[in-house]
């Protein structure tokens, strides 16, 4: 794409690496989105400002629920303890490098595993739609969601507001951030009108598109500028400490071997050092069986 389209630097950076691929840009980066801590405001006086403060609080007023067993919600405990899903650098992923069976991961998947065995918060069934469900009924205190579940709670009547996520291991914790990127084809005969059109997008539309859908914008100073709720001010302060799941296509290995191992340990049928080990192997063999036709 035209390199005067738009800077990287002007934009966030998660949204931005979302559109690189194998170190060339593809793409527009126009809205963004990601996870944040939801908390009952009859039961949460006053914020923790880390995990472990968290799990204390939530003991005591009624726990916290999230789909534990997704890498989508892990994504923050990997980082927290240094580990990852691939290794990302030079605007690339090497696919061959795998972080979650290092001993950092190991780390992560103890803490977590922590919120089923010593806490009883987190289960083996626990979808996104059942910690939903139990906080919108007042039964949790905390819930893990995005701005998709916001007109289900106020609907619902729901005393709730929304946080950035507490810090674990001294870091902020890194959320995934979905980006809404803006394409054009290669066999495109308008090429350079498309790409003016999404640079007008980006230069004039950006309270629109948050006034119609509660899209925030990836531009940084369209951001500062839509006239937005505190619940929106936490997802952007939230997106500024989030990065891209990895884009590669050798991420589809990785969902399920994932899923499956973290219910096991929170059945308590392995530990958080054998996931590691069964979660590395099952994404490796996944991943060797996925390129072996090409």
């Amino acid at each position: 794409m035209p390199e005067e389209v738009y800077k990287d630097e002007d934009y966030v950076a998660a949204a931005v690496q979302a559109c690189y691929a194998e170190g060339k840009r593809y793409g527009v980066p126009v809205a963004v989105e990601t996870n944040a801590l939801f908390y009952n405001t009859d039961k949460i006086k006053e914020l923790p400002a880390t995990w472990e403060e968290l799990l204390e609080v939530a003991k005591e007023q009624g726990g916290i629920q999230f789909e534990a067993s997704s890498i989508y919600y892990d994504l923050g405990f990997l980082r927290a303890y240094d580990s990852y899903i691939f290794k990302y650098e030079d605007g690339n992923y090497d696919v061959e490098d795998i972080g979650l069976g290092k001993e950092e991961a190991i780390k992560a998947y103890t803490f977590i595993n922590q919120l089923a065995s010593d806490y009883q918060f987190i289960t083996s069934d626990i979808t996104s739609d059942t910690a939903k469900s139990n906080f919108q009924n007042g039964v949790t205190a905390f819930y893990i969601g995005g701005p998709w579940d916001i007109d289900g709670l106020n609907s619902a009547g729901t005393p709730f507001a929304v946080a950035p996520m507490p810090q674990l291991n001294g870091k902020n914790f890194v959320t995934p951030v979905g980006t809404q990127v803006g394409f054009v084809s290669s066999k495109s005969d308008s090429q350079d009108i498309v790409w003016e059109f999404y640079q007008y997008l980006m230069e004039n539309s950006a309270q629109d598109l948050y006034a119609a859908g509660g899209r925030i914008p990836a531009q940084l100073a369209a951001q500062e500028a839509i006239e937005k709720d505190e619940a929106t001010e936490s997802f952007i302060t939230q997106i500024s400490y989030g990065e891209p799941l990895p884009t590669a296509s050798e991420m589809g290995q990785v969902w399920t071997p994932f899923a499956d191992n973290m219910k096991l340990m929170f059945n308590g049928q392995v530990t958080p050092e054998q996931a590691a080990e069964y979660i590395e192997t099952q994404v490796a063999e996944g991943i060797d069986m996925m390129n072996s036709g090409k």
